[in-house]
């Protein structure tokens, strides 16, 4: 979903006074952006769904008082 106009109603406060800006931005001929992107792992282009993560140490325990 994608809004087909924005509106706003507001006051830019200055100085001299206060300018009430009332707008209406449409939006037409929308294009839906896409992008793609390869996870370079140490010079090797991994395969999709392949994670590769450093091993995980177990958290430390506080020591005892």
């Amino acid at each position: 979903w994608f809004p087909t106009y924005t509106y706003t109603d507001d006051s830019l406060h200055f100085r001299s006074g206060d300018v009430r800006i009332r707008q209406i931005i449409k939006y037409t001929n929308y294009k839906r952006f896409g992008s793609k992107s390869k996870i370079i792992y140490e010079g090797q282009e991994l395969p999709p769904g392949e994670q590769k993560q450093p091993p995980q140490q177990p958290p430390q325990q506080p020591a005892p008082k």
